[in-house]
Order: structure tokens, then sequence, then C-alpha cells
């Protein structure tokens, strides 16, 4: 198969790019894909997962989501204001945006989840597949703002208009025409032991990692080198530090967000994972088998479904938003690093969108 993709990507995080991301690895499985991405996420996140040179990035504004206050808080004011200035649609925009896909010669456009995709399919008389496990509408109707219901009366019919949708577990709102498929995480590129003496643990070294992150979005963890964690365990901290490269503090491993290390490498090598309770490192950790422990959002509309199916389908427990600020969370380590990893078995749900996007061809 050769296909000349376009992809839509809202900047919400990196956890929308990381899916798209794994979809467009399993699609080059089958064959030659030419992907074009439309996003404001960094390049060099792309860059990490798909390679610098396999794809084309155009920097893009392609949705808004929601303006984060902090990691866990959203700020609603904000995001009304932001979507003011961007919906409806431009007219010229779209139109704009259509000739450039069909002078691409694109076949395809596929969106994560910014509905802006969709239109510029239409106008480019493309199909158009949407990947979620919520959309926006939903979102913004969840948290009852009068601004953002709204934007949610725009937005909503455009999701109704791809082609296909691809939803991934666990969906926030189930339809019946959607393809569900498992969640949605990138594979890791190197074996566990090579990842671990990159970190700096010698082989045979028995100690236990643990994976510690709130996203694509900053945190201050306090200083993390006066936390209490055993002399058998070392922290693994992407975006504690502001510098490049691998620096170790106290029982802390620090990197920054753009990590010398693969993320996904990083998540098969540790033993456990503590982190924000987001979709992609919902995915990663559990496709790993790891146990998670989990920084709820309870505000979210998004955290039932997750905490739903986390607390079901891994071996998990939750911690506090305030414990991750104060270092009180550092006493559930030995707790979560007796939990079990479980062996995932089945198809990846990457391979799976792959397929139906595949079919849809």
């Amino acid at each position: 198969m050769s296909l000349r993709l376009a992809a839509f990507v809202t900047p919400h995080g990196f956890g929308h790019a990381a899916r798209t991301c794994a979809i467009l690895e399993a699609l080059r499985d089958r064959g030659d894909v030419e992907p074009t991405i439309y996003s404001t996420v960094p390049r060099w996140f792309f860059e990490a997962s798909l390679g610098a040179g396999s794809f084309r990035y155009q920097k893009l504004t392609t949705d808004v989501g929601l303006v984060q206050a902090d990691p866990l808080t959203a700020d609603l004011e904000a995001t009304a204001e932001v979507l003011d200035r961007f919906l409806p649609f431009d007219p010229g925009l779209v139109e704009s945006l259509g000739r450039e896909l069909r002078r691409e010669a694109i076949d395809l456009v596929l969106c994560d989840v910014a509905p802006l995709g969709i239109a510029v399919a239409e106008m480019a008389d493309l199909r158009s597949v949407v990947v979620e496990n919520f959309t926006w509408d939903w979102i913004y109707r969840e948290y009852d703002h009068p601004d953002l219901e709204r934007y949610a009366e725009i937005l909503a019919p455009w999701f109704d208009r791809a082609t296909l949708t691809v939803q991934a577990t666990p969906p926030c709102r189930p339809r019946a025409e959607a393809v569900t498929v498992p969640p949605i995480a990138r594979r890791p590129r190197r074996d566990r032991e090579q990842t671990r003496e990159a970190l700096g643990v010698r082989s045979g070294e028995e100690l236990k990692l643990v994976l510690v992150g709130m996203g694509g979005i900053s945190w201050d963890y306090g200083d993390l080198s006066e936390l209490a964690v055993p002399d058998s365990v070392v922290l693994v901290v992407p975006g504690a530090a502001v510098e490049s490269g691998i620096e170790r503090r106290g029982p802390a491993i620090l990197m920054p967000h753009r990590t010398p290390l693969y993320h996904p490498d990083l998540v098969h090598a540790v033993d456990a994972v503590v982190a924000k309770l987001g979709y992609s490192t919902m995915a990663e950790t559990w496709e790993a088998g790891l146990p998670f422990g989990y920084v709820p959002r309870p505000e979210f509309p998004e955290f039932p479904a997750l905490s739903g199916f986390v607390d079901a389908e891994m071996e998990a427990r939750s911690i506090p938003g305030r414990e991750l600020r104060n270092g009180g969370w550092s006493r559930y380590l030995e707790e979560l690093l007796a939990f079990p990893r479980r062996k995932r078995s089945g198809p990846r749900g990457a391979d799976a969108a792959a397929t139906a996007i595949a079919e849809l061809l």
C-alpha cells in the first residue's frame, strides 16, 4: 500500500500526537506512507517517533482543545476566549488547505482529534478518519459552561461528517458506527536492558526504576533529591530538567521534555509508572503491563472512563495531586512495586486502527 496522508493533530498535550504516531508506525508496516502533519505540537516530537525526514510538517493551529492552567487544571474562561477567535473555521483557510491537499495528491485525512481536518477533507473531496476516545464537543458539554456549549454546537456536526471513526479504548461516549480498538500506544525500539544501561543502570544491578511524568506541560515536583525513596529505587523524571541530556540528582534521573531517550523505551525499561492520568501515558503503561500510580483529574470529563478502565484492567492505585507536589507520594512506591507485571496478548490498538484505515482505502 502506498498512501499519501494528511494528519491534523490537536495541540492539547503530547498524547494525541503520540497516538497519531503509533498509527502512522502501524500503517508503515503495511507499505509506503508519506504523511504531512499539521499541528503546533513541536516538530521534534514527531521526529522522535517517526524519524527526521520521514514526513512533512506544517506548523498550523488545527484545534484549541482546552487551555491548561497546569497539567491538572483547565482554564475554561481562557479556552472560551481562544475558541471565539478560532470558530467557526475560517472559510479562506479551509479552502486554501483543501487546494494544498489536492495539489499534494493526498489520499486520506487523519484527525486526532482536530475537526478542522474533516472540514478540509470535505473541501478537497477526500475521505477523513477521526481517531478519538473523546470529541471536543462532548468535553465542552460535560463542563456545563454556557460559552463552551455554544462551541460544542459548532463542532459536533463536523465529527459526525467524518468518513470513519476509530474509537480507542476506553471511549468516553461509545458510538455504534465506530470501529473500536484496544488502547493505542507507540512501540519501544530498544530492549529493556539497553535503555537501563543508557540511564546509567548497569546490567545485573538490582534496582527498581519508576517513571514519573505529567505529560507535555511543566510541573514543579519540588526537590526530588530530598524524597524519602528506598535505596533500591531510582526515579526517572522527564520534564524535570531544563538542560538537554541526563542528570542524576539524589534518587532521581532528570531529563527535559525533549528527552535524549525515546519515551516508549523508558516506559518498557521501568518497573512502575507514576503520572497524570492521561490517555497516552495510560495506553503505553497498559501495553507494557506495568503498575500505574495515577494522579486523578476528577474535574476533567475524560476521568471516569479512564479511571474505570485503569482500575479494572491494570494494577493501579490513585495518588492525590497535592502529594505529587509535596513529596508525600513516595510512600506509595513500595506498594506499587509489589504489584505484578501483566503480560499483554492479542492485537495492538495501533495495528487494529491501521487495519480499519486500510479497509476503508
